[in-house]
């Protein structure tokens, strides 16, 4: 008969992860745009306009621009300039979602 092994491992557990980035600030910077601030460095690379929603106007992101190492311009389908949030929902998996912040 065999033997079973009698090696130990040692090791494993969990793994350490970086906290999600998320949005700290928003402000409506022109008629249909507005910037937001990320907690830690962000790039638009890894997001798409359309998951961008401003309420209650109901806008939908059409672009976005690198503003800062932080920050990031939306610029929406209409105007935005009495909206009081603006929400992501996406699949970025690096940052909190569905997150919605006040203007």
């Amino acid at each position: 008969m065999g033997q079973w092994s009698t090696r130990k491992r040692r090791g494993g557990g969990q793994h350490a992860t970086a906290p999600l980035n998320f949005i700290t600030n928003a402000v409506i910077t022109g008629g249909a745009e507005s910037t937001l601030t990320y907690n830690a460095p962000i790039s638009v690379a890894g997001f798409d306009a359309g998951d961008f929603h401003s309420d209650p106007s109901g806008e939908d992101g059409d672009s976005l621009l690198q503003v800062g190492p932080q920050e990031i311009g939306v610029q929406y389908g209409g105007p935005i300039a009495g909206d009081t949030s603006t929400t992501y929902d996406g699949p970025n998996p690096l940052v909190v979602t569905p997150q919605t912040i006040a203007y």
